[in-house]
């Protein structure tokens, strides 16, 4: 009776771990009734603290300093900032004022995966690699461990001593930057890792660098090499291989994509080409070490549909896009909705990132149909947008639908990619942009080539196709960008703070998953509380080994012929990939060339 009034009586801190510890003490029950009222009088403090209690301490400090974890500490007894530092680690990153160099970059990886236990077999998966920009503020920063000015370009910092040692140096950079011989960093880019394992999520950032956006593809091949490298002298061993390379579809970044990762064709001998060699169209070239090229599927969605009116993109512009002989452009689009409003908030945005609007109206595009008293003319526009939109489904759907198997995943790409190559194939251009066209196709290459990986590595374990693309690095800059009161300005050296404090802050968020809201623009659905898009709420079986890539790959095409057939586009297979040509879903047209890397304007930018 006494135990239930105090309780009834006072707003007692940590109460759970209190009645724990004295259970674990064997305290009679006066002797914890006299406890909690030394709580609340504040005469006596619970200090048994688990490893949540830690990492809560740990969000706390990181998303709001130490005045708001102070004062948590002192309204719910949270651990101090001196019982964090004695019992966690905070995460730090080595900054790369230069060109960044193997030391640098296995310094990082140290730090983000020394902790790591060494396990006992080697990991059952690969990794990714991304690579993306952050804007930073134009100024410099002094760092004192090496007495060096940061914050200049990578690409001209070179023609500089950015060490304090002397005036004269201090001086000469001054003169460099007046001159434009070296310039500030207005973006930071960011290099960063992460495992296809359900084990090890996140994105881990091991290269922070500011760049003027000089670089050429060929140098940025090269710092990439260094990070392949050096990941594969440390970590690989253990945490697994790196599978593939991820971007957002930058344009010298398209074109080193190309260049680093597009150098040799695998020969039957090889041990992928049992699982892809007899897939006809696929193209069949790797770089260094089987790694792939990708582009981050969520950006072409956005790049297909969720578009700027003044930009000029394809389902929004003027000029549309053409399938058979009907041009579809915005306004016949527009005609066979259903409402005005849905128009409006179908067609006209007001935020062009917004991927569930993007998905709703590629939703909404497969859907037209029209009645036979709507005349021919309408049914005949219905007819061609809607296998339009069959398409554009086709290569959606796969990634956000969770009770889709792998197979079915495998089927669906397989249909898309034929069906746009048959259409870019006939009206080039007018079809869909070059860069367009090719940013797609390699992302269904390279889910081709993870999915046989991993059925090469260990085909008992799943693979999860919404992991390919850097929506993972997003995330990270998003909880970058959450820091400091959501303030999106930041130096180089701030930056990397921020980094390193947004490692922890995935850390917890993936020990206590509930704690975290998501990022509601980049989820598939409108539910604040759940982004299906995790490998625990995904229901279809994803086992590697479920699929056999050739079957499905093959009715992948039979469903596109199908599909065309409606249109009167029938397409010869057999004749297109047949080995006599130099043609394949990258290389469309017979002449080796890949128009994925075209000069010409990108009208889907």
């Amino acid at each position: 009776k006494h135990f239930v009034m105090a309780v009834a009586t006072g707003n007692v801190p940590r109460f759970q771990q209190l009645v724990r510890q004295g259970l674990n003490e064997r305290v009679s029950v006066s002797q914890l009734v006299s406890r909690l009222s030394e709580t609340v009088a504040g005469l006596y403090q619970c200090r048994s603290y688990d490893q949540s209690d830690l990492d809560v301490l740990l969000l706390v400090l990181r998303l709001g300093g130490q005045k708001l974890l102070y004062a948590m500490s002192q309204h719910i007894a949270l651990p101090s900032i001196r019982a964090l530092r004695h019992r966690g680690k905070f995460m730090r990153l080595m900054p790369s004022l230069g060109v960044p160099t193997s030391e640098e970059i296995k310094f990082n990886l140290s730090e983000l995966f020394g902790h790591q236990p060494t396990p006992r077999t080697p990991e059952n998966h690969g990794l990714d690699v991304f690579w993306d920009e952050i804007n930073e503020e134009d100024v410099a920063c002094y760092f004192p461990h090496l007495d060096s000015v940061g914050g200049l370009c990578r690409e001209h910092s070179c023609h500089v001593n950015t060490r304090l040692t002397t005036l004269d140096n201090t001086i000469n950079m001054a003169k460099s930057l007046d001159n434009g011989t070296v310039h500030y960093g207005k973006e930071a880019s960011v290099i960063a890792l992460s495992s296809f394992s359900a084990t090890l999520r996140g994105a881990f950032p091991v290269i922070a660098s500011p760049t003027c956006k000089r670089e050429t593809p060929e140098e940025s091949g090269r710092l990439l090499q260094t990070v392949l490298t050096a990941w594969k002298q440390t970590y690989a061993a253990h945490l697994g291989p790196i599978w593939s390379f991820a971007s957002d579809g930058d344009a010298r970044r398209r074109a080193m994509v190309y260049h680093e990762f597009m150098r040799k064709k695998i020969e039957p001998s090889h041990q992928l080409y049992k699982y892809l060699g007899q897939m006809p169209g696929l193209n069949l070239e790797v770089g260094e070490d089987n790694v792939t090229g990708d582009f981050d599927w969520k950006h072409e969605i956005k790049r297909k549909c969720l578009l700027y009116i003044r930009g000029g993109r394809l389902l929004r512009t003027a000029d549309g896009f053409q399938i058979g002989r009907i041009i579809i452009n915005s306004t016949i689009l527009a005609q066979h909705f259903f409402s005005d409003d849905e128009v409006n908030r179908l067609m006209n945005p007001a935020n062009a990132q917004d991927v569930p609007r993007a998905i709703k109206l590629l939703r909404a595009v497969s859907a037209i149909t029209a009645e036979p008293s709507d005349g021919p003319i309408v049914n005949q526009e219905a007819s061609h947008i809607s296998v339009y939109g069959e398409m554009f489904a086709a290569f959606m759907e796969p990634f956000i639908q969770p009770t889709w198997s792998l197979t079915e995943q495998v089927e669906s790409l397989s249909k898309h990619a034929h069906m746009s190559f048959s259409l870019f194939h006939l009206h080039c251009i007018n079809a869909m942009p070059y860069q367009l066209y090719g940013d797609i196709q390699v992302t269904i290459k390279n889910v081709m080539f993870c999915t046989a990986k991993q059925q090469e590595l260990n085909g008992s374990h799943p693979f999860y196709l919404f992991w390919t693309g850097d929506d993972r690095l997003e995330n990270l800059f998003g909880r970058v960008c959450m820091q400091g009161g959501h303030n999106p300005n930041f130096s180089f050296k701030q930056l990397l703070n921020r980094l390193g404090a947004a490692v922890d802050i995935s850390h917890v968020y993936e020990q206590l998953p509930w704690l975290d809201a998501g990022h509601r623009r980049l989820k598939v659905t409108r539910t604040e509380h759940a982004d299906h898009l995790n490998p625990e709420s995904w229901t279809g079986n994803v086992i590697a080994d479920s699929v056999n890539l050739q079957t499905a790959w093959a009715n992948g095409q039979q469903a596109a012929t199908r599909a065309l057939a409606r249109v009167d586009i029938i397409p010869d297979y057999d004749n297109l990939f047949d080995p006599g040509w130099v043609r394949d879903l990258l290389k469309p047209f017979g002449d080796g060339k890949y128009p994925g890397v075209s000069t010409e304007p990108d009208r889907s930018l």
